[in-house]
């Protein structure tokens, strides 16, 4: 029984990390192992993570339905690009200006543990603000008003619309639109 649970170790740490677990205890094995300290570390990094939260799952569901519609059609490809990652961690340098952005979703992800110095997200508004520097002065930001979660967006799409360089240039269908000065 312990050696079947030993064999499953090693084979679990060789198929996640594409390590030998032999060879890395050997390197360990005059070590003395201070338990206490290791299981703080282990409580600490379990309380990090813990502060980080849930993967989002269906981004990944959108991202495979978006490689199948852009490796068929080059057109797509080229004049449609998708980002995704957590947008909350997005890095404004890496972003290109947009002639269009669109902020449909805009506070249903947000968990309290987003903008957390661990975590090293924005909030919201922080994601309002670093897609508005990027869209081109003349470009367009769009708010779906039926969105599951706009009861929240609604009071800072209201401040942001206050503060910002933008007009708002009228409704279409469902969606607020604003043009950037």
């Amino acid at each position: 029984q312990v050696k079947m649970k030993e064999q499953y170790l090693i084979d679990q740490m060789t198929e996640r990390y594409m390590i030998d677990l032999r060879e890395v205890a050997a390197q360990y094995a005059d070590q003395q192992i201070d338990l206490a300290k290791m299981e703080s570390e282990v409580q600490e990094l379990k309380t990090k993570l813990g502060k980080i939260g849930e993967v989002n799952l269906s981004s990944i569901e959108e991202y495979d339905a978006y490689v199948k519609l852009v490796a068929g059609n080059s057109k797509v490809a080229k004049g449609y690009v998708a980002y995704f990652g957590d947008i909350y961690l997005t890095n404004p340098q890496l972003l290109p200006d947009f002639d269009v952005v669109t902020m449909v979703h805009l506070c249903e992800f947000f968990f309290p543990n987003t903008a957390s110095v661990e975590y090293g997200g924005v909030d919201d508004r922080g994601l309002l603000d670093i897609f508005t520097a990027k869209t081109r002065p003349g470009g367009h930001i769009l708010f779906y008003t039926q969105s599951i979660s706009f009861d929240k967006a609604r009071p800072i799409v209201a401040q942001w619309e206050r503060e910002a360089p933008v007009t708002r240039v009228g409704d279409f269908k469902t969606l607020a639109v604003y043009q950037k000065r």
